[in-house]
């Protein structure tokens, strides 16, 4: 980096700082997402919760209730762990983005204040970070039976009571939207700020000599 002076190499210190913790940031988010389609796939396709379905039809221990003891016990357990993992996975979700969108606005006006140069990729970074930022906040719906998406992360009762509705209509296109495309929705808005901010990045710290930067 000898094309710049000592005050441009400290704004490009300051951006390796925002891109690490872009990076860590980054992945939290991405698991957040995986964890809320694992979760629905699960609620919705699989047996895993049927011994609790079934318990609210006929009372647990009854004769010919359906599920053993240990079936109940398992699937207790498991409500448990999807409960505990989707509270926490929306809250880490939804801090991330948070997170996100600072580092990349840090950023822009970082490369702004130095004139570094891959200011529109950096913008374009800020609003794509803010799109997906948008599509976690939980937003209220009105009236309260309107049909539509308040948020792409939401809670196992959200799930459950989706999937309990109609078990035939649970791969339909709205829960389809709801509960898998609005999360993807929301890592592929972060995969592009990361690509705009990587070609930021690129664009300030290349030289004429200078060899591929390994950019993560």
């Amino acid at each position: 980096m000898d094309h710049l002076d000592i005050a441009g190499r400290e704004h490009v210190a300051s951006l390796d700082v925002l891109r690490y913790a872009k990076n860590v940031v980054l992945c939290l988010a991405w698991i957040a997402v995986a964890l809320h389609i694992f979760s629905w796939i699960t609620v919705a396709y699989t047996d895993t919760l049927d011994p609790l379905r079934a318990a609210t039809v006929l009372p647990y221990g009854s004769e010919n209730s359906g599920p053993s003891e240990r079936d109940f016990a398992i699937a207790r357990q498991w409500e448990r762990v999807l409960q505990s993992s989707l509270t926490l996975g929306g809250f880490v979700g939804r801090c991330s983005a948070l997170v996100l969108a600072g580092v990349f606005i840090v950023a822009l006006l970082v490369g702004l204040s130095a004139a570094l140069g891959g200011a529109a990729d950096l913008t374009r970074a800020c609003v794509w970070s803010l799109v997906a930022l948008a599509m976690l906040v939980p937003w209220l719906r009105a009236p309260e039976d309107m049909i539509g998406v308040a948020t792409a992360f939401h809670g196992f009762d959200d799930l459950t009571r989706a999937a309990a509705i109609d078990r035939s209509a649970a791969g339909g296109a709205l829960s389809f939207v709801r509960y898998v495309l609005s999360p993807l929705l929301v890592a592929l808005c972060l995969i592009l700020a990361q690509l705009s901010f990587r070609r930021a990045y690129r664009r300030i710290t290349a030289v004429p000599s200078a060899m591929p930067l390994d950019e993560v």
